[in-house]
């Protein structure tokens, strides 16, 4: 489970303002909920997951998509959750793998060189 915000940049339909708009979260099986932070809240389901939700409310890019969580706290919970060794493979930066191989450490769950 992830969590995430979706920051509002320019309020193209005039409803829901600015800002954190909405507070959100990402399943272990892809399904996301969100609830809007407005007057008036409500609760959403996605069953067709995070990109559903970026293609719906991302408003060509009025609206931005930020995680909460780090990809480094996802593992630790997924190692957890599954008592098993993970290999990490993070490819978009050095930093963000030595990040999670770090965090996995401190949580003694990183078996590795």
């Amino acid at each position: 489970m992830r969590r995430f915000e979706l920051h509002r940049d320019t309020d193209i339909s005039g409803v829901s303002g600015t800002g954190v708009v909405v507070e959100g979260v990402q399943f272990s099986d892809g399904v996301v909920a969100l609830r809007w932070k407005s007057e008036n809240p409500s609760t959403v389901i996605y069953e067709n997951g995070i990109e559903a939700v970026e293609k719906i409310h991302g408003h060509n890019g009025a609206t931005r998509l930020v995680w909460v969580d780090s990809d480094a706290d996802e593992l630790v919970a997924r190692a957890k959750r599954e008592s098993t060794e993970i290999k990490i493979f993070i490819e978009e930066s050095k930093s963000l793998r030595k990040k999670a191989i770090d965090t996995l450490r401190k949580a003694g769950l990183y078996v590795g060189r």
